[in-house]
């Protein structure tokens, strides 16, 4: 009994041992929980020279999970001196509170500041708290009464520039300093350079400046100095650049490993502005280019726009921003930026811009009053189901693409037939945008829109999205009319959303059309022999029955174009821009594509009648 009693009492022992580890262990993964639904805190502290009994301002920069949260500023800060320390701290206690149970689902930039008086000369540290934790801290001096204010480095705008800019190992670089004085009285006493002995080689350039010892005239005076020459190994090098022991410059640099330059930098948070935002038809408006520039050592090269002669136009902005020579400073630099000038007639125009040849920015400029329009859907289509139904069965009609974020909601939608020979297949939906900020997550949709019989042959079937069409094809009902047609192509998407038909046929006359304004959007010809052998070989040499249907792209391009072929009446094959597809078909395609953008001419010759019937209906 007594060896059963002592057995009993240590698995009782062992198991309180592990509830109390496990609740540790609880309580620890709770703890590495964030406490405080606040996000990358900053600390500011203006102005840049502080002086006894003058105003202090803390400005706390920082991002809220949503919209369900808010900034508490306390009323005022509290000093804390600590004895044996001649710091004093200055506690600032933020809170965080959750005002409501849902809000914008995005991340909120919030700012606030309070500003202390009458402190006193000596060495500062700032604590912000936020729910009682800790969450930054910043030293800063406070300089006694009639201190003039240190001279601020940033203004020389120094940089360092490296000759040759891009070196090989063992080559002899010559590192200079360059920037501007603000007056003539400024001179340069010592200027030097410091290599450190390390793996790779860590590199300080230094410079001395004496001031003027008096008023001078504020004449700004461009300068570049020589700090030395070295041979360094290869690899990226640390860099350190200061004047008078203030660092203008922290960054690194590579020697050796050639490579292509890179290209043009792309500058985050540049936007396009229009002034007035919703202009009058006719009404001339200006176009800015505005943000805030990594450094001042970049510049805006070349500006320019244009507009297409499509209606609605399309107005592109093209901008070129190139930094300056060498190595630039970290400084932000907001600019705006005029572009020039235009007006346009009511409607609302797509807006696009490029800086560097990539797309920053894409929206709407809606000219004149109450004008509504198209919300982006990418890769709008019709699907029927079944795919090619039979003469006077019922077939359903999908509306099918992506949005570009949720919340986008169909809120009519309707299929009718009109009445022409052959009928054609009309369907329509209206698309609101969601009005409140959402995350850039595509979201792809499906929605039955209605039923439908038609009688045999080719109709025609359109689809548009609140009152623009977006699609256009042909469905095929019941044995088509016999046609001489051997291939047909459609293009469809790009930059201005074009849709474009290339129709081949067996004697090798061709036909184009396309919706876009352009001088010789339709035309017609024979497809050059050597062109129309190369499509037979292809086709000759591919299984296009058992092609698949649709070759998607994985990764989506912006503005990239959607491929549709037709061989005879039996297959037909989607293929997206860049997609992973068998070789034929790429070149397939590109053939076709030649041809459709008269990078191969059609021979305007006709030596007999073209084997198309019903000419006119293309």
């Amino acid at each position: 009994m007594k060896y059963q009693f002592d057995c009993l009492n240590v698995i009782t022992l062992l198991l309180i041992v592990f509830v109390v580890c496990l609740g540790a262990a609880f309580a620890q993964g709770q703890e590495a929980e964030p406490a405080v639904p606040f996000y990358r805190p900053v600390l500011d502290i203006t102005p840049g020279h502080l002086v006894e009994g003058g105003n202090v301002t803390f400005v706390l920069h920082g991002y809220l999970p949503n919209g369900a949260y808010t900034l508490i500023t306390p009323d005022e800060a509290q000093l804390v001196s600590n004895e044996g320390s001649d710091v004093t701290r200055v506690v600032l206690p933020f809170k965080v509170i959750q005002t409501s149970e849902a809000g914008i689902d995005a991340l909120i930039e919030v700012k606030e500041s309070i500003t202390v008086s009458g402190l006193s000369s000596g060495l500062y540290e700032a604590l912000v708290t936020i729910n009682n934790g800790e969450a930054a801290q910043k030293k800063f001096h406070i300089a006694p009464e009639g201190t003039p204010a240190p001279i601020d480095y940033s203004e020389f705008r120094a940089n360092i520039v490296l000759d040759p800019p891009h070196p090989k190992p063992d080559e002899e670089i010559t590192f200079y300093i360059t920037g501007e004085f603000p007056s003539a009285g400024f001179k340069v006493i010592d200027q030097r350079l410091d290599i450190m002995e390390s793996l790779p080689e860590q590199i300080a350039v230094r410079m001395t400046v004496e001031a003027p010892s008096g008023p001078d005239a504020q004449v700004i005076t461009p300068f570049r100095v020589m700090a030395g020459k070295a041979k360094l190994s290869e690899g990226a090098h640390p860099l350190i650049g200061t004047i008078n022991e203030q660092v203008f410059f922290k960054g690194v640099f590579g020697v050796g490993r050639p490579s292509d330059p890179d290209p043009q930098p792309i500058i985050p948070g540049v936007e396009l502005v229009i002034e007035p935002s919703n202009p009058k038809a006719g009404e001339e408006f200006t176009i800015f280019a505005q943000g805030v520039l990594p450094s001042p050592g970049y510049f805006i090269a070349e500006k320019s726009f244009y507009m297409t002669r499509s209606l609605p136009a399309h107005l592109v902005v093209n901008l070129l921003i190139l930094p300056l020579e060498g190595i630039l400073p970290h400084e932000d630099m907001p600019f705006k930026e005029k572009i020039g000038t235009a007006a346009l007639p009511e409607g609302a125009h797509p807006v696009r811009g490029f800086m560097n040849d990539v797309l920053f920015y894409e929206s709407r400029l809606v000219v004149g009053e109450d004008q509504s329009y198209s919300p982006t859907i990418y890769k709008f289509g019709l699907e029927v189901v079944p795919p090619n139904p039979a003469p006077g069965d019922a077939f359903d009609v999908y509306a099918v693409g992506i949005f570009p974020t949720p919340g986008y909601v169909i809120t009519e939608k309707a299929i009718g037939i009109g009445e022409s020979f052959p009928e054609t297949v009309i369907v329509t939906l209206e698309v609101e945008a969601p009005t409140t900020a959402q995350p850039e997550v595509e979201e792809p949709f499906r929605e039955f829109v209605g039923t439908a019989s038609l009688e045999a042959g080719e109709h025609p079937i359109l689809g548009s999205v609140n009152g623009e069409t977006l699609y256009r094809s042909t469905l095929k009902v019941g044995e088509a009319p016999p046609s001489s047609e051997w291939i047909t192509f459609q293009r469809s998407g790009g930059f201005a959303g074009w849709v474009q038909h290339l129709y081949v046929n067996h004697d090798r006359s061709a036909s184009i059309t396309s919706d876009a304004v352009i001088a010789e959007g339709n035309r017609s010809g024979l497809v050059p022999q050597d062109q129309f052998n190369r499509l037979r070989e292809l086709l000759d040499g591919t299984d296009f029955a058992a092609l698949e249907a649709y070759y998607p792209n994985e990764i989506s391009i912006a503005d990239g174009y959607l491929y549709e072929i037709t061989v005879g009446r039996d297959h037909t094959v989607l293929v997206e821009q860049e997609a992973m597809a068998p070789p034929e078909l790429k070149d397939l395609v590109s053939v076709l594509e030649s041809i459709l953008d008269g990078r191969i001419d059609l021979d305007r010759r006709f030596n007999g009648e073209t084997a198309i019937s019903n000419w006119s209906m293309y």
